[in-house]
């Protein structure tokens, strides 16, 4: 299978018991950027921004772990290389940030990889914006985090996710 395969509604389901929205089995919940941005200036103005990031990031590598998981166990993926690209679909779906993943290099043998990519609109650069302005550095740390745990579970071993540019900075992507 190719990650392009993938469909939006194939992958959500409804508990038919309770309603609510699941991600094979597993239940799912959506909040508004609103809220979520409320909860950043809470976490910022208490903790300060850099155990904010770590928070973020360790939140984002757990729900990347969990994604890929949930979409291995639904789909047989042609490649490696498909089920990381399959976290961008994944990624654009939710309506995180629009997702284009392209060089990839995957040696699963001596578990490597290197990939980039440009997410445009993504979900935390445009709080950022809304409620600081424009950032001197990245501050996508969910997204880093959901990108290094998704790619930690594809090639079975830590990955580390950078963020080089970024929207809230004036790049044209993240």
């Amino acid at each position: 299978m190719l990650a392009s395969d993938l469909h939006r509604l194939e992958i959500i389901g409804i508990d038919h018991e309770t309603g609510f929205p699941h991600f094979n089995g597993a239940r799912f919940i959506v909040f508004g950027l609103p809220s979520l941005g409320q909860l950043q200036k809470d976490l910022i103005h208490s903790l300060g921004k850099n155990k904010a990031s770590v928070i973020y990031t360790r939140y984002g590598l757990e729900l990347g772990m969990g994604m890929a998981i949930q979409i291995a166990d639904l789909y047989d993926f042609d490649t490696p290389q498909e089920l990381l690209k399959a976290g961008g679909v994944l990624q654009t779906m939710m309506g995180q940030a629009n997702v284009n993943i392209k060089d990839i290099r995957m040696d699963s043998e001596k578990k490597i990889l290197q990939f980039s990519g440009t997410w445009t609109n993504s979900f935390e650069s445009s709080l950022w914006l809304s409620q600081f302005g424009p950032s001197m550095h990245p501050v996508c740390s969910i997204m880093r985090g959901m990108l290094s745990g998704y790619a930690s579970a594809v090639i079975g071993e830590e990955v580390m996710v950078r963020e080089t540019a970024c929207q809230a900075q004036g790049a044209d992507c993240c």
